[in-house]
């Protein structure tokens, strides 16, 4: 069997460094963890977006009239959807609009008890973009009574567009 001797060069890193070297990894280590989890765990949050609208018009018992005010980001007709509620009735219609070119065309839902309701938009800056001027114009097929109310969501982020001005709330 070998022995193994001592040639007297101390080739091993001195207690204190190594207790230094084992502290830095350490604090490196944590860093780098601390890093990736916080850039895991935060979220952004959604810019709200706001606009205005002007106070309703009632041109009969089963069509009234929205007109747009500025909205602070652009937003296209299709990447919205309308929601018109009868707040008596809890009656809803759903509406959302899939031409990205051109001219939109009336879209047609039906609620529950089967009265139609058909939107119609105008586009005053003829760009997709909910604008100034812009509006929509609703068509009820029966007269339906009752306070409605509506709402523009941002399909994007789920979220009601808010919007200041005259409320969209109307009773026919």
């Amino acid at each position: 069997m070998r022995k193994l001797e001592k040639t007297g060069k101390n080739t091993a890193v001195s207690p204190i460094i190594a207790s230094i070297l084992m502290v830095a990894i350490t604090v490196v280590l944590a860093a780098v963890l601390y890093v990736m989890i916080s850039n895991m765990t935060t979220q952004s949050s959604p810019t709200l977006i706001a606009g205005g609208w002007q106070k309703p018009i009632i041109n009969s018992k089963t069509n009234v009239t929205l007109k747009f005010g500025a909205l602070t980001e652009d937003v296209s007709w299709i990447d919205t959807k309308i929601i018109v509620e009868n707040m008596d009735t809890n009656e809803t219609w759903n509406i959302q609009f899939q031409n990205s070119s051109g001219a939109h065309p009336p879209v047609t839902v039906e609620s529950d008890s089967n009265i139609t309701l058909s939107v119609l938009v105008t586009d005053m800056g003829q760009n997709q973009i909910i604008g100034q001027g812009d509006s929509i114009d609703m068509h009820w097929s029966d007269y339906d009574a009752g306070r409605y109310k509506v709402t523009i969501v941002y399909l994007k982020t789920g979220d009601a567009i808010a919007m200041s001005g005259s409320d969209a709330l109307f009773t026919l």
